[in-house]
């Protein structure tokens, strides 16, 4: 885990000459319950995707190939790389996320806990960096702000 409370997170994986299967449940592997998956695919040679917060909780994980994604807190950033489908990314609330660097094969699965809702994506950075700041100025202590280990 970094010290934003971003962390990689290891999926059981059980293998045998059939292939592999690789579980996620709610509440055991991530830390809330599933109410929400998309695919983000076919992204093209040198595109970036994500570029807001969100504020709510998200897990990804690459099923397919390869990307990078930089997480920010607003005062501490980190990047990560999905490269396979049994280690995934625990992306904490009011996290400023940057996803780039698609294999072309890429097949990105993310897990949200809360349902679709336009209203909860924050898009503007420095909009971002304000709601964390008043956040932060209503708190004793920056707690409130996710950190990033990894595991």
């Amino acid at each position: 885990m970094d010290n934003n409370g971003n962390k990689t997170v290891r999926l059981e994986s059980h293998t045998d000459e059939r292939g592999s299967l690789i579980a996620i449940e709610s509440k055991k592997d991530i830390p809330f319950e599933i109410k929400r998956a998309f695919l983000i695919s076919n992204v093209p040679a040198h595109a970036a995707r994500g570029g807001h917060a969100y504020v709510h909780n998200e897990f990804a994980l690459c099923l397919r190939g390869s990307c990078e994604i930089t997480v920010s807190n607003g005062s501490r950033e980190k990047t990560f790389t999905l490269d396979r489908p049994e280690t995934g990314l625990l992306i904490p609330e009011m996290t400023w996320r940057s996803l780039f660097n698609f294999t072309p094969d890429c097949i990105l699965l993310v897990l949200s806990d809360t349902l679709y809702d336009p209203a909860d994506y924050i898009g503007n950075h420095n909009a971002f960096l304000q709601r964390i700041s008043e956040n932060t100025a209503d708190s004793l202590d920056d707690s409130i702000i996710p950190s990033v280990k990894i595991q």
